[in-house]
């Protein structure tokens, strides 16, 4: 079977597989007839080259008066790509000229002007039409390309692409079919026509891939590719021929045969490493960068919604955009969230099994009730890309959605691999800071639990104080120096109250961090005025020594206070059960860049085969202890860019030391 025949068979169900991908996509309907015509043209191409007619002139010439055409079925693609939503009778009337002009090479083709009555299949004779048609399809081609580059300055989005792979990759594949099938028979070398259906089969496979893969590259990138890999493998194709024209005398074939193989695929290899453009590894850097951003946000942020604002920001100014949004499946009731659409229906389950929609990609596809739906809902929605994370990881899966880029340009399937790349590391970091919130929740609450008792007892004071007042006002209400004392004692313990309900407020009630210059020994001392009842009652000293020079820190005195009493209550705990006497002391020290607290007491320590996971969630020496605390603080100092760790001062006990950054003021 040759190459026309090949040729033939792959044109006619290419055509065919582009119909039947859209039918209803007007540049699908042109590419098929486009199909159909060059089928006609390859089933004569292949009448001449193998059944060899008496008389080839006629057949010569209907091929030619067909090939004439090709430049207004080229025209035709670009129109319907420009106009997606235009008529067929428009074809006729805005490609009059185009048709014309096929008419006109036609016309040339069929006279004596274009090969004499002469000739014969002994002596060929080619008319000074032959050239004149020659020249009118080269000036056609060329002016296609020009157009395709004209159109490719005004056009934007999908359609600067189309036009680049179909209308200027097209017109340049049909020069090379014009020149592989007029001049070899002009210059003597009737064979080499054969070669013409390998532009053409290249042409197809290029457009066809480009019509009906929902995956858009950019037609730069394809051309460089392709042509820096034909190019690699003819000069490995020469290199090896040569190779083995000049060794095979002093080599066996089979050993000569395996060097140049194993030099050749080399040479491809190491090409292929050595020769890729600029600005394709310019964009492979940019998600690298874009990849480390992401993992540095979910290291770094500690609240889901900043989280999600920060990778939204993140998405907003890589896919240049205005629009970004994370949704979760946990909450569908989000605008724009593809879980709002019905959990049994079409267009949800064509989502999840491809994790990924573009508008371009939902157009290529034949119109089914899934693409009708998943197409309204992102055309409602202005969502240029939507990509969900894979499903039954364990977590909860989220969708990321863009909105079209403000130079109109589409989303093109590198982008898509990078986002769903992203998803899943967005996925991971979401899903933990969420558990990490609730975690930090629930040991607030504990931990004011813990204190309930101790504040019950602090606030009780006070009311008797009051009370014991209050029963005496009516009959001393005239006594001035008893209003005046009444007053004082009044504002004095209310304020007391108000003191010790803000502080458990603080540890019992969720709030998102604010970092504001604060004083690292005000914070300490208030947890240690919160905690001294505690103390008290296990019979436990309290020492606090704080450093008499201190500069203010960049923190969120909330989470700050947490940490702290985090670190107290869990040297109270240590101490429980201890004989003699038990002593807990928390200093505060500034360094020239530092300023560090310390919370050490006397007890037994921590246990050798803990300390490698002490900062883990869920790893806890106690007995009814959750593992959280630790893991938590260690999260807050993060955030603060700060540290917090087990010191070893050759003591009883355990040391844990907080490190704050502070540097000295520039004034």
């Amino acid at each position: 079977m040759n190459a026309q025949i090949v040729t033939l068979l792959i044109a006619l169900s290419v055509g065919v597989s582009v119909f039947w991908s859209n039918p209803r996509r007007l540049i699908n309907q042109a590419f098929t007839l486009l199909s159909g015509w060059t089928a006609a043209w390859l089933c004569l191409l292949w009448l001449i080259t193998n059944t060899r007619p008496v008389n080839p002139v006629p057949w010569i010439k209907t091929v030619s008066a067909i090939g004439a055409f090709f430049p207004w079925f080229l025209w035709w693609l670009a129109h319907c790509i420009i106009s997606p939503e235009c008529k067929w009778r428009e074809f006729i009337t805005r490609g009059k000229y185009w048709f014309a002009s096929g008419l006109a090479l036609a016309a040339i083709a069929f006279s004596n002007w274009f090969i004499p009555s002469e000739s014969t299949p002994e002596t060929r004779l080619w008319g000074s039409g032959a050239l004149v048609y020659n020249v009118g399809l080269l000036f056609c081609y060329l002016l296609l390309v020009g157009l395709g580059l004209r159109e490719a300055r005004r056009q934007r989005g999908i359609q600067l692409i189309e036009i680049r792979i179909f209308l200027i990759g097209g017109s340049i594949s049909c020069l090379a079919g014009l020149g592989l099938t007029m001049l070899p028979p002009m210059l003597g070398l009737p064979e080499a026509r054969g070669l013409a259906p390998l532009a053409v089969l290249f042409f197809y496979g290029l457009t066809a891939w480009g019509m009906t893969s929902q995956r858009i590259f950019d037609a730069q990138q394809l051309f460089f590719t392709v042509l820096k890999r034909v190019a690699v493998l003819a000069v490995a194709s020469a290199l090896l021929s040569l190779w083995l024209n000049l060794a095979t005398p002093a080599l066996p074939t089979g050993v000569a045969m395996l060097l140049g193989l194993s030099a050749c695929v080399s040479l491809v290899i190491y090409v292929e490493q050595r020769t890729r453009p600029t600005v394709f590894s310019g964009r492979a850097r940019r998600a690298e960068e874009v990849r480390a951003e992401i993992l540095s946000a979910g290291r770094q942020e500690v609240e889901p919604e900043h989280l999600l604002e920060r990778y939204c920001t993140i998405l907003r100014e890589w896919g240049r955009t205005t629009k970004a949004n994370i949704r979760s499946a946990a909450n569908n009731g989000q605008s724009g969230n593809p879980w709002m659409l019905a959990a049994d229906g079409p267009g949800l389950m064509l989502l999840q099994q491809e994790r990924w929609a573009t508008p371009e990609s939902l157009c290529r596809r034949r119109l089914t009730p899934a693409v009708d739906e998943l197409d309204r809902f992102m055309a409602a929605q202005q969502i240029g890309v939507l990509v969900l994370s894979p499903q039954a990881r364990g977590t909860t899966p989220i969708a990321i959605s863009l909105g079209q880029r403000d130079d109109k340009m589409p989303y093109l399937w590198p982008d898509i691999l990078n986002l769903m790349e992203w998803s899943e590391l967005m996925e991971v970091a979401i899903s933990r800071v969420q558990l990490t919130k609730r975690a930090r929740e629930t040991e607030q609450v504990a931990t004011a639990g813990l204190l309930g008792a101790s504040l019950a007892h602090e606030i009780r004071n006070p009311l008797v104080a009051l009370k014991t007042f209050a029963q005496l006002l009516p009959e001393r209400h005239n006594d001035p120096e008893f209003r005046d004392e009444f007053s004082t004692l009044l504002q004095k313990e209310v304020g007391r109250i108000e003191g010790l309900t803000e502080q458990l407020l603080k540890l019992s009630t969720p709030r998102k961090p604010v970092m504001r210059p604060v004083r690292l020994n005000e914070i300490a001392a208030d947890c240690a005025n919160l905690l001294r009842p505690k103390f008290a009652e296990a019979h436990i000293e309290l020492a606090v020594e704080l450093c008499p020079q201190e500069r203010p820190v960049s923190a969120d005195g909330g989470s700050v206070n947490q940490v702290i009493i985090n670190l107290l209550m869990n040297a109270l705990q240590a101490l429980n059960g201890q004989t003699g006497a038990r002593v807990v002391r928390m200093s505060t020290a500034l360094l020239r860049e530092q300023i560090t607290l310390e919370v050490s007491d006397n007890g037994p320590g921590v246990a050798p085969r803990q300390r490698d996971r002490l900062f883990q969630p869920f790893s806890s020496g106690k007995v009814n202890g959750f593992g959280l605390g630790l893991a938590l603080s260690a999260n807050i100092m993060r955030v603060h860019q700060g540290s917090i760790a087990l010191i070893d001062t050759g003591r009883t006990g355990a040391t844990f030391r907080l490190t704050f950054p502070c540097p000295p003021s520039s004034s």
